[in-house]
């Protein structure tokens, strides 16, 4: 099984948990509504209406012509097997905030680097607030990627990364999926 099916399935199996409520009908949020929710689930992940946001979001995000997520993965230790707290939350949250970044930037929708990095900062804006109501949570790639943001270091640290797994001509290297 290649890198690419290995990372669509875990990512999947990530899903499955977050989407057992997942209704028939197209979700339609105004993009404004979309980019206030992402900052919502940003600024407070562990609300008690968080999860229905991300619920309705997801729903968006899958059914949306406006955006296309590019799954890579760049993301660290998730997905994967080992149980790591917030996994899903903080995964889903990523696409969150590239859909937003499309939303607020269209001319950038082709701009893998700007895209995954959006992304990427939503979910640690997102971490860094899991982390003050739930100290026990940290992640110590995502404790140095803070650091990195904090410091305007975090594109140049994960450019590398980033160039291998979303934009290599590669197969073999280019563990890119369309999330739809």
């Amino acid at each position: 099984m290649n890198n690419l099916m290995k990372f669509s399935l875990i990512a999947l199996s990530f899903f499955g948990v977050i989407l057992i409520s997942a209704s028939a009908n197209a979700v339609e949020l105004a993009d404004e509504d979309v980019i206030a929710m992402t900052q919502q689930l940003e600024q407070r992940p562990l609300a008690p209406e968080a999860d229905d946001l991300r619920q309705q979001l997801y729903e968006w995000t899958t059914d949306s012509d406006e955006v296309q997520i590019s799954v890579c993965d760049v993301l660290g230790p998730i997905p994967s097997h080992e149980e790591i707290p917030y996994a899903k939350e903080l995964l889903v949250q990523s696409f969150f905030g590239n859909a937003a970044y499309q939303l607020q930037h269209p001319a950038s929708k082709n701009d893998q680097l700007k895209l995954q990095l959006a992304g990427i900062t939503s979910m640690l804006k997102a971490y860094r607030n899991i982390i003050k109501q739930q100290p026990e949570a940290r992640i110590a790639t995502y404790d140095a990627w803070l650091k990195a943001l904090d410091s305007d270091k975090l594109a140049r640290q994960l450019l590398p990364t980033i160039a291998q797994k979303c934009l290599s001509d590669d197969p073999q290297q280019n563990q890119f999926a369309v999330l739809r």
